[in-house]
């Protein structure tokens, strides 16, 4: 039965932490890339709009696929480790029972 509440304690840990990884990541790095076109000089506050749009996208396309792949293997190690080191309080393997 413990086998069972870790495996899924796991998988939600996982499903939280690669949404919160992949969403963050992405959004993070074009934001960025986006920032470092506003910083263009001579651009107006329209051409700094499409541009900035269209190096976010790139960043998307580029780094997607890895960004990816580094959130799904950082979310299973951590989530494995948590539940499976008894770090949960509820994912912990049951004391013996003292004898007296």
């Amino acid at each position: 039965m413990l086998i069972l509440i870790r495996l899924a304690t796991a998988f939600g840990i996982f499903v939280v932490l690669f949404c919160v990884l992949l969403f963050g990541g992405i959004v993070l790095g074009a934001g960025i890339a986006g920032a470092r076109v506003a910083t263009t000089p001579g651009l107006t506050p329209e051409e700094v709009h499409t541009e900035a749009r269209k190096a976010g996208e790139d960043f998307g396309r580029r780094y997607g696929v890895w960004i990816f792949m580094g959130s799904f293997v950082a979310s299973g190690a951590v989530s494995l480790a948590l539940t499976f080191t008894g770090a949960l309080p509820w994912c912990r393997s049951p004391e013996p029972a003292r004898r007296i």
